[in-house]
């Protein structure tokens, strides 16, 4: 009897202390700004880490301020350095390209945490306009030999009557981008989260490349007789499946380090189109040389980084939560670019898109 009674004590003792035991691992989870549910009453391997609000909607909305610079692959239009002068070196040249410069833009999105689980589904539209230009001047001589090498266009002239001293170029894209996650952010330490996410990638994107090449008669230095323009266009769309991760590091209250990463496997329709036209005679005679179109479905890589710094705070007895965040994003969007080249196999250039992003986020 004594012994069955010393049994169920000790067996009572031990339930005890496992109880303790796991009560106290319960509230060695981290309770700091971004985790501002009550602790689970079950043990969570990777706890919520919001950020959520106590009592709300659980809606987020958010509004970014971006300054990217966009530039393209295979723009360069022109190439100087060229002297047919026999036995004489030819001057130090260059190639010519656009003259790339930062654009103003835009992200507005918006989002919802789920019960389930902690997940949340977002969704993010991307706008920017780019308008780039370049020209390209070079001194007349009256012996014609030092002139400009279109890239775009071959020097028709058999003889070297005419020669090109003047070129402009200007570059046109409209970028838009809508992208649909569904993630969930946890702890995964004290002051590390994770926010895996999988979901879509959708765009439509015009571009207009347009490049004018003007030659002088060596004769007649004053007259301008030939002018060459080159009108690409290209009008893309694509769908495609897009995945990531995006971390945070909490180092002081409130303060955080963030990088996220995102690849996209994208499908696309292309409509592309290129027409030449040749202006002799100052206008007296204009013609259609070249006339292109071409229809293609090539499916792309796309890469997105950012690497930023943001600050949080809650507010109204914890019932809304603002964000604020500065990041520096990249991305390459391979073989973006499929503008086509004179009597020779498309030319495939990556768009690359980089610059400061400011967001704004609010919960309520």
């Amino acid at each position: 009897m004594k012994l069955k009674f010393l049994l169920t004590s000790l067996a009572i003792t031990i339930a005890q202390a496992s109880l303790a035991g796991a009560q106290k691992d319960n509230h060695s989870y981290p309770t700091d700004q971004f985790q501002k549910t009550d602790s689970p009453c079950f043990r969570e391997i990777t706890p919520n880490a919001g950020p959520r609000v106590t009592s709300g909607a659980d809606v987020f909305i958010t509004a970014d301020f971006i300054y990217w610079t966009a530039r393209q692959d295979g723009m360069i239009y022109a190439i100087t350095g060229r002297d047919i002068t026999a036995n004489v070196d030819a001057p130090r040249g260059s190639a010519k390209d656009l003259d790339w410069k930062g654009q103003p833009g835009f992200k507005v999105g918006l989002g919802l945490s789920l019960c389930h689980d902690g997940w949340d589904v977002y969704a993010q539209y991307t706008w920017l306009q780019t308008q780039v230009s370049d020209n390209t001047n070079i001194a007349f001589d009256t012996a014609g030999n030092k002139r400009i090498i279109p890239t775009y266009f071959p020097e028709r002239t058999a003889s070297f009557n005419q020669a090109f001293t003047r070129t402009r170029a200007r570059w046109d894209h409209h970028f838009n981008v809508i992208d649909l996650e569904l993630g969930r952010n946890y702890f995964i330490s004290q002051f590390l989260t994770l926010r895996p996410f999988v979901g879509l990638k959708g765009t439509w994107q015009d571009q207009d490349f347009n490049i004018r090449y003007t030659a002088q008669n060596i004769s007649d230095p004053t007259s301008i007789n030939v002018t060459d323009k080159i009108k690409f266009n290209q009008n893309m769309w694509g769908l495609g499946i897009r995945m990531g991760l995006n971390t945070g590091w909490n180092f002081i209250e409130n303060f955080g380090l963030f990088g996220n990463l995102a690849l996209t496997s994208l499908w696309t329709d292309y409509d592309t189109t290129r027409k030449d036209r040749v202006i002799q005679n100052n206008g007296a005679n204009n013609s259609l040389l070249f006339n292109f179109k071409f229809d293609q479905n090539p499916i792309h890589a796309i890469l997105e980084l950012a690497l930023g710094l943001r600050y949080d705070v809650w507010f109204s007895c914890d019932d809304y939560h603002f964000g604020l965040s500065a990041a520096w994003e990249e991305q390459i969007w391979v073989n973006h670019g499929r503008f086509v080249r004179f009597f020779a196999n498309e030319v495939q250039g990556n768009l690359y898109l980089h610059g400061l992003t400011l967001k704004a986020r609010f919960d309520f």
